[in-house]
């Protein structure tokens, strides 16, 4: 019987190996199609190849031409076609496989630049340690003149001590226990602070003194020349020249007193000067003067108040306290171990 199925395969295998074929030879033909041109036209001793020469021969300008029709030339044609396609091909794909591996490189060069930028842990602020310099005057030595990186000029007590950094002139601060004489030079980019206790003294440029000694529950700031503010947590304070503050430690409140820079300038000048002083603060006074230590017994029993006056230069310390045992009602024994006892008369 013959066989229908397997004719209607064959004719249209030649039909579309034509089709392919006029594609080829108007350049339209893909790679695909090429391939399958050549392996239908390598095929041997086929009856379909046959029937497609002679399909070619009949339906193609090649059939017009009076030459027999040159298969092996066109198989060489049909394979350069192919090659020349396959190059094409070969270069677009490694010109996708460059534009694909930059943008990749793109990608991951963004990708740890956005890692860095967005993700990176803020800088930690570099921690400078202050360097501090210390200046102290121990007791009973003459007082010390100290100037400052900026200038400034300050004279230090008997027993005072003097804290500041070493880089003063961008942090102009400075940490006070004992008493001392400021000539402050004026910055107002850089206003001046001393620190004494609770109590902050700020200035620009100006002259005062400061007696702070942490055994006392007041802080004295007098104010020669200038204006200057005061300050604790709570409260503030001006004094204009010519002014004292005390400051009250316990009650964290100030009261002033007037014309009172004679007094608290007496140490610089050699002068021991007591004003209505209580016995604790006339040991505390000689104490720092001369280096030595009392011990008050009965102290219940002292009701003095010292007023006194005297030029230290001129006397000497036992001369000093026999001159104040004359005004008072207490009265000084110095010991074989240098100590001194204070007690009523």
């Amino acid at each position: 019987m013959f066989n229908y199925s397997k004719l209607r395969t064959y004719v249209a295998n030649i039909i579309e190996m034509v089709e392919v074929w006029k594609k080829y030879q108007q350049g339209q033909a893909t790679y695909q199609e090429l391939l399958q041109l050549q392996d239908f036209m390598n095929k041997e001793n086929s009856e379909e190849r046959d029937s497609f020469i002679q399909k070619l021969w009949d339906e193609t300008p090649i059939a017009s031409d009076d030459k027999a029709f040159d298969f092996e030339e066109t198989l060489k044609n049909v394979k350069t076609a192919i090659h020349k396609q396959e190059s094409q091909r070969k270069a677009k794909r490694q010109t996708i496989i460059l534009i694909v591996s930059f943008i990749m490189a793109l990608g991951v060069s963004g990708y740890f630049a956005y890692q860095r930028f967005f993700n990176q842990e803020t800088p930690k602020e570099q921690i400078v340690t202050p360097i501090y310099a210390f200046v102290e005057v121990p007791k009973g030595e003459l007082y010390k003149n100290v100037q400052l990186p900026d200038g400034s000029k300050i004279t230090l007590n008997q027993g005072a001590t003097l804290k500041y950094i070493k880089n003063f002139k961008n942090n102009r601060e400075v940490s006070l226990v004992g008493e001392a004489y400021f000539e402050v030079v004026k910055d107002n980019l850089h206003p001046f602070r001393v620190i004494t206790g609770e109590l902050t003294t700020t200035v620009l440029g100006t002259i005062f003194n400061i007696s702070h000694r942490e055994q006392r529950d007041n802080i004295k700031v007098t104010l020669i020349e200038g204006k200057i503010a005061l300050s604790d947590t709570q409260n503030e304070e001006v004094l204009i020249a010519g002014e004292q503050a005390i400051y009250d430690r316990k009650e964290n409140s100030f009261s002033k007193v007037e014309q009172a820079t004679d007094l608290a300038l007496a140490w610089k000048n050699d002068i021991v000067y007591f004003n209505k002083a209580s016995v604790e603060e006339v040991i505390e006074v000689l104490e720092e003067k001369y280096n030595v230590y009392f011990i008050i017994k009965n102290k219940e029993a002292i009701k003095s108040h010292l007023i006194y006056r005297l030029n230290s230069e001129k006397y000497g310390f036992e001369e000093v306290l026999t001159h104040i045992t004359k005004i008072t009602d207490y009265k000084f024994e110095i010991l074989i171990d240098g100590k001194i006892i204070v007690q009523p008369k």
